[in-house]
């Protein structure tokens, strides 16, 4: 599926994979910055099929670089629903394009 900025569409990420950090209660998504510019309170938007998906509101952001020089963006969200950071990792994001849009519901 393709992507390109809009004016609500703001940045595109290509997800390399997931995870949720449990004490912080976050979910995580690695990934590429292929196109925009990605900033908190923005919202994630994850595809369930071509037609249908959420959004989550975007509560970090952060550079990260492994020991062989990779660089990627950390992308977080954050939520108190045991069961919706459970619903998250289980959808099993990566490599994938994924939109970061200024709509979306928390």
């Amino acid at each position: 599926m393709e992507f390109k900025l809009d004016s609500d569409v703001v940045a595109i990420i290509e997800a390399i994979d997931s995870f949720v950090v449990e004490k912080e209660k976050r979910y995580c998504v690695i990934a590429n910055l292929l196109d925009g510019e990605i900033k908190e309170n923005l919202f994630l938007n994850i595809p369930f099929n071509n037609s249908f998906g959420m959004t989550t509101r975007i509560t970090h952001t952060d550079s990260i670089q492994f020991t062989d020089g990779r660089k990627y963006v950390l992308v977080c969200t954050q939520s108190d629903d045991k069961e919706t950071l459970d619903m998250l990792l289980s959808m099993n994001v990566g490599l994938e394009k994924l939109k970061i849009t200024i709509s979306g519901e928390d």
